[in-house]
């Protein structure tokens, strides 16, 4: 994307504009993960990117995100 240069898609438009709204009115820092140590996030990603990400994944996720969870030591939903 070009600075100054408007995407073309209206959704990923309005995306910005909420990131750059969310920029200007707090102090924000961004840290660098790999997608090894992010295993969640980027299965989370690839199921919603492949519309197979149900909409209560976070009160009930899928058994392969449990998984992904569980082998990460982090507390599952019961």
């Amino acid at each position: 994307m070009i600075s100054g240069t408007p995407p073309s898609d209206w959704r990923v438009a309005n995306l910005f504009a909420q990131a750059r709204y969310l920029f200007s009115t707090r102090q924000i820092s961004w840290l660098w993960t790999s997608r090894k140590a992010n295993r969640a996030a980027d299965h989370v990603a690839a199921l919603a990117l492949s519309d197979s990400c149900p909409s209560d994944w976070v009160s009930n996720p899928p058994s392969s995100l449990m998984n992904i969870l569980v082998y990460d030591g982090l507390p599952c939903p019961h």
